[in-house]
């Protein structure tokens, strides 16, 4: 029977360097991390009150656009099928 070898040569080489490259990454986020300047409260709780009021308001735009179109293709189908 022929000698069947299933990893290539440098396969474990490959597989270590790739856990370590793989740490080293884990590390640096982490490092990272730390460096951040993370919102207190005050400015988490401000900057949610912007979007949703931000969200209301663009969209109580877009359902004023889509009554507008609506009552506009009701009107033209009204004309070519009276």
């Amino acid at each position: 029977m022929a000698d069947v070898t299933l990893a290539r040569p440098g396969f474990a080489q490959r597989v270590r360097g790739g856990v370590a490259a793989t740490k080293r990454f884990i590390h640096e986020v982490v490092e990272e991390m730390r460096k951040v300047t993370w919102p207190d409260r005050p400015q988490v709780v401000q900057s949610t009150w912007v979007i949703l009021i931000f969200v209301l308001i663009v969209s109580a735009i877009i359902f004023v656009m889509d009554w507008s179109v609506r009552g506009i293709i009701d009107i033209v189908v009204n004309v070519f099928t009276a």
